[in-house]
């Protein structure tokens, strides 16, 4: 497998603080699916409120550590946009769902 032209200049200016940021990134990011699934197979409606709730905390938190990433290595300040308008979508997606659910 080969990395991406990004992927190798991310590579060179890795370091604690990047290694920490990307730790943060990608657990939030893949969180978000994890809780939808778990939203999916919830027996109640409290449960899946629960979740939901969960997936627009990660949602948001993914946004965050994206700006910080791109703080942190300013040359990738263009790639991870796509990526946060996507996690920006599921974030007002989830919290319509839990609003919605919780009658507000």
């Amino acid at each position: 497998m080969t990395k991406s032209k990004s992927a190798h200049r991310y590579d060179d200016s890795q370091g604690p603080t990047t290694d920490r940021i990307i730790s943060q990134l990608v657990g939030a990011g893949t969180s978000v699916g994890a809780n939808y699934v778990e939203a999916d197979d919830s027996v109640s409606k409290k449960e899946f409120l629960k979740c939901i709730g969960t997936c627009k905390k990660e949602a948001r938190e993914t946004k965050h550590f994206l700006r910080m990433a791109v703080r942190a290595v300013p040359e990738l300040k263009t790639e991870p946009r796509n990526v946060w308008l996507e996690a920006r979508e599921l974030h007002l997606i989830f919290a319509k769902i839990w609003k919605s659910g919780k009658g507000e």
